[in-house]
């Protein structure tokens, strides 16, 4: 008896261990017409783990349960490279009525060799998309695909590139991956990563860098929320598997030039009907293929887009973005744009985004004319639950003080010191553990108030 239940154990063991192989994806959804919507889900694919099914069940419900489950046929998988295959899943609903719905997607089993929860054989890889129906909103999405390999010692740089086709407000996070039913795997921390560049994900421009400084298979989950009028509609997210490698690759040698000042920066104010441009040359020390490739919003503008110039090559590749925004292109919020390079190595393909954010002023004021009054711009959610974002528009690169006071004057919790960038910049009040009630949230620089803002937490 003992040995056939040890028999048993070790083939529920082999079949744990080759079923392991979803390594990340997203769920989106696309209004193609009044309550109408095109759902794609994406997965991305361990080739080394089990097939993926050729038919995904992906869930749709709202505050009154389940209402639908559809069985939805897997497109042809593409090879995505180093090792792994992305799969798309197309499906077409028609909601009963507008308001908010959820639709998600699960199956088992997470990769076991993941190091940064505690029990990744058991864990369901769960996503899912909280949708505000109506006859125009689209989700978030993300233009950017994921990096999954990373070299030991080398910082790493990556941006998912969140976007929504709609103008509303969103904003990003790093957030726990989700397990069966939604809830949170056990025993998450971010990817280990050398002090020098800690595990982040920029507020501003959504670019994740860190240092890697353990080999291993890491697991990183980002949220993205959808607002309009600074209430909260929608929410997604994108799990993706960062596999930390040994190398002898020698990174490539970056840089970038442009005819804006500051020349050989990321972050740019622009006037409208004023040609800009930026050229980055990467070389490939190895003498290896090395390619660039081009992702973000300017590119895909409905008119006057931005166009990307690639020359890839031998050890060499180069590429010119050009664009003269026009007067109506002109808002606070940055354009955002990542250069992707990719060289080969020793059977790996090592990718870098290199982000750039261009805001484009109004033609009579630049952005960096921007009055002290105007350096506070706006909070949502609110009301909330003490978790909210300040968004800060600063006239000048510096430092500010966040202060949380209740009605009566007291101070709740201050946040000294804050770097801010010239522009928008994102930050994220979270854990305040406050009661439910009103309270101010007050926004200062070198003890000149910069603004207030009233939030009710229930």
């Amino acid at each position: 008896m003992k040995k056939i239940l040890l028999s048993l154990a070790l083939c529920i063991s082999c079949y744990v261990s080759t079923a392991t192989h979803l390594m990340g994806g997203q769920m989106t959804s696309l209004n193609i017409g009044g309550l109408t919507y095109q759902v794609t889900l994406t997965v991305y694919r361990d080739t080394m783990g089990v097939p993926m099914y050729p038919f995904a069940n992906i869930t749709y419900g709202d505050t009154s349960g389940v209402l639908a489950v559809h069985s939805v046929a897997a497109s042809a998988p593409t090879n995505y490279g180093n090792g792994v295959e992305m799969y798309t899943y197309v499906d077409t609903i028609t909601f009963p009525g507008t308001g908010e719905y959820t639709m998600w997607w699960e199956d088992c089993c997470r990769n076991c060799a993941l190091l940064n929860m505690t029990q990744p054989c058991g864990e369901y890889f769960h996503l899912y998309n909280v949708l505000s129906v109506d006859s125009t909103n689209s989700s978030p999405e993300f233009l950017n695909p994921p990096i999954p390999i990373a070299q030991q010692g080398v910082a790493f740089n990556y941006n998912p590139l969140p976007f929504d086709i709609d103008g509303d407000s969103i904003a990003w996070e790093l957030d726990i991956p989700l397990s069966t039913n939604g809830v949170n795997v056990i025993g998450y921390t971010l990817p280990p990563s050398d002090t020098a560049i800690p595990f982040t994900m920029n507020q501003v421009t959504g670019e994740i860098t860190f240092l890697p400084i353990t080999l291993g298979h890491f697991e990183v989950s980002v949220k993205v929320s959808e607002f309009r009028a600074g209430v909260k509609i929608g929410e997604i997210r994108r799990d993706m598997q960062i596999i930390v490698v040994p190398s002898l690759n020698k990174p490539c040698n970056i840089t970038s030039s442009s005819n804006t000042f500051p020349f050989s920066g990321k972050t740019f104010d622009l006037n409208p009907n004023a040609a800009f441009s930026v050229t980055v040359s990467a070389t490939e020390i190895d003498n290896n293929p090395v390619n660039i490739s081009a992702s973000g919003e300017p590119f895909i503008l409905a008119s006057n887009p931005a166009s990307a110039n690639i020359t890839n090559g031998t050890g060499q590749a180069s590429a010119t973005v050009t664009w003269t925004p026009d007067a109506s292109q002109a808002r606070q919020n940055p354009y955002v744009f990542a250069l992707r390079t990719s060289e080969i190595f020793g059977g790996y393909t090592f990718s870098n985004d290199i982000t750039f954010s261009l805001r484009v002023g109004n033609g009579t004021t630049g952005i960096t004319e921007t009055t002290a009054t105007d350096a506070f711009v706006s909070l949502y959610p609110n009301p909330n639950d003490g978790n909210c974002f300040v968004e800060v528009n600063a006239a000048a690169k510096g430092k500010i003080n966040v202060t949380v006071t209740n009605v009566i004057g007291q101070q709740v919790k201050k946040l000294a010191d804050m770097e801010v960038n010239t522009g928008k910049n994102l930050i994220y009040l979270n854990n305040l553990n406050l009661r439910a009630g009103h309270y101010f949230i007050t926004i200062e620089n070198n003890g000149m108030l910069l603004g207030t803002q009233k939030m009710e937490v229930k």
